[in-house]
This record gives C-alpha cells, structure tokens and sequence, in this order.
C-alpha cells in the first residue's frame, strides 16, 4: 500500500538522474515551452525571469534560458541538477541551479513568473504541503505575477496507471514499473525497478514513485488560501477548458488579490 503523507518517503530521483534524459528522450520539451508562451501571450503578459521548479536536469529550464529569459531552476535531487548543470555549461548558458525542496522554497529575488511542469505537484501528498508550496511560491513572486502548472488528473492515475504493469528492454538499459492506485486516498505508487549496464558491471536499482490526484475545486481553493486568484484551467496544451477524460490539466494562477473580481477576468474561469 502507498505510505501516508505523514511517513517520511523513500528518496527519488537520484540514482535514476544518471538513465533520466534517455528514460524521458520522447518528452516534447520545446513544445511544452510554445504552450506556455502562448498561455503568456493570452494574458498579454511578459515576464522576463522565470523560476522552473521542479527542473530536473534542465530540460526546461535550458529552453527558456536559450529564449532569452533569465531562468533559475530548483529542484530537490541534487544529483538531477548536476547533470542540469553539466548541460548548461555545455550549451555555454549561465544558468542558476538550485538544490531546495518546493516545500521549503527560499529565493532572494523576485521572480516574474513560476513553471512547474510535468504533474511535479502530484507528488506532494497532503493538502498541507501544497498549500505551504503555494505560500512560498506567492513570496518569492512579483504582484501580480503568473505561477503556471499542471497536474495529472484523478482519471490518469485510475484509468490510465491503474494497478498496471509496464516493462521495456532497452540493451544497456531496462526498467520494469508496478503501478497501484490506492482509490480511498487517490494515491497512485509505482514501483520502479531500473537495470543499467551489462555483465559484472550491470546495476539494478528501485525507486518508489508515488502521486496524488487533486480536483479542480481543491486546487482553487488552495490557491485561495494563499495571495493566488485561479484564473482558469486548461486540457493540456489547449485552450479547451478540462472534461471527465482530460488527463493533465493545466493551470493559470496570478499573484493578485483583485482578479477575481475584475470583469474581464470572470470569463475564462
């Protein structure tokens, strides 16, 4: 069964940094960039530093830094920025990597905009945790700035991850995943058994990946309880509002208090 919120979880992301970018070589990370900018350009707005939390090994964060805008990532495995460091040295980018954990997050500067992609608040279990992830996003914001992120839906983890089995052999490199939804606390585990190398030298290693679905409802009023007004909610990568089968949604929160009575605001929540 899933651990509970309360117990202390497993460490991820670590040994896994080392086979991530060849695990996640398909991901469209360009165009998940062109979604944002137009999400951006929707609201006609222009930021010109964006923090990417929850970065992992830059695939994002180097993107927008190669756009022009300053970008800061953060993540919690350092061994993930470490290769996010390597690649931006390679690709002659003065990017900033920090290791913190979005919980706890303590920037210095003000940022214009956050992105958080690819259901990286899923893994957060409680609603406690969010919402202290929310308030420091909101303190490390500019008024009236933009904080963009998605969440897989409760209909991903059931109907598409539910108690499934997925498996691929690669050569040097093969994984074998054991997926279980937990429906009483809308938690799905995966149990992730990864094999590296050939012969003598070959390494097997388990994580235990584990995410939770929060409803459209929950998300807005967590977001209330901090400075963030929910400006609307899209199915991923359009500007379609989500249906019973989207499974990401995407959503627009803005640090300022008096959106939600504006207006030209109430038309697209």
């Amino acid at each position: 069964m899933p651990l509970s919120s309360s117990e202390r979880r497993p460490m991820i992301y670590h040994k896994l940094a080392k086979v991530y970018d060849r695990l996640m070589w398909n991901v469209p990370y360009e165009k998940w960039i062109d979604y944002v900018e137009a999400v951006f350009r929707r609201f006609d707005y222009k930021p010109h530093s964006i923090l990417d939390l929850a970065c992992g090994t830059g695939n994002t964060t180097i993107p927008w830094a190669k756009r022009g805008y300053e970008a800061i990532g953060v993540d919690i495995s350092e061994e993930m920025l470490r290769v996010a460091r390597d690649k931006a040295a390679k690709a002659d980018l003065n990017i900033e990597f920090i290791q913190q954990d979005m919980r706890e997050l303590r920037i210095e500067m003000k940022i214009d905009a956050v992105v958080c992609l690819y259901d990286s608040l899923n893994y957060l279990l409680s609603e406690e945790e969010i919402v202290s992830t929310f308030e420091r996003i909101s303190e490390i914001l500019l008024e009236g700035g933009f904080f963009i992120f998605d969440l897989n839906t409760e209909y991903q983890l059931v109907s598409i991850f539910k108690d499934g089995i997925y498996t691929e052999d690669l050569g040097d490199f093969s994984y074998y995943w054991e997926i279980d939804f937990d429906e009483v606390n809308k938690i799905s585990q995966v149990n992730m058994t990864f094999s590296l190398g050939n012969g003598k030298d070959r390494e097997v290693f388990t994580e235990i990946h584990q995410e939770r679905s929060y409803g459209v409802k929950q998300v807005k009023e967590m977001l209330t309880q901090t400075d963030f007004r929910l400006i609307t909610t899209y199915s991923a990568y359009t500007f379609f509002p989500p249906n019973p089968t989207t499974k990401r949604i995407f959503y627009v929160a803005c640090k300022d208090i008096e959106w939600g009575s504006r207006d030209d605001a109430n038309r697209y929540i």
